[in-house]
């Protein structure tokens, strides 16, 4: 090698990919109709809602119930969810001459997405 001549070196550059939070969570079906018997027992499971994340690497999944109306007007707290890790709604005791029917909306989170 003489005067001038060229020198050279290699470096390994590790290049990592963080996930990124892109997707709602999924619920399926979309929209749940479900029929219970009048004077249900309270505290009975009416329903789990079977929801996924679809990003990769999935995140935990939180349910809250967001809002209820029912018909006729009757207690707007007739229904919860006791573990926000579990899509599991429970019902107060029901009675057919206070409401014939309910809209129970559930929000599902994944921390990010709705």
């Amino acid at each position: 090698a003489g005067v001038g001549s060229r020198k050279s070196a290699t470096n390994n550059v590790v290049i990592s990919i963080d996930p990124v939070n892109e997707f709602a969570p999924i619920c399926n079906p979309e929209r749940y109709e479900i029929k219970r018997v009048a004077e249900n027992a309270g505290g009975s499971k009416v329903e789990t809602l079977v929801c996924k994340d679809a990003d990769i690497p999935a995140e935990p999944l939180a349910y809250t119930v967001q809002s209820i109306v029912s018909s006729p007007t009757a207690g707007k707290n007739d229904f919860e969810i006791t573990d926000p890790t579990q899509g599991d709604i429970f019902a107060k005791t029901l009675d057919f001459e206070t409401a014939d029917s309910y809209t129970v909306t559930v929000l599902v989170s994944d921390g990010l997405k709705t």
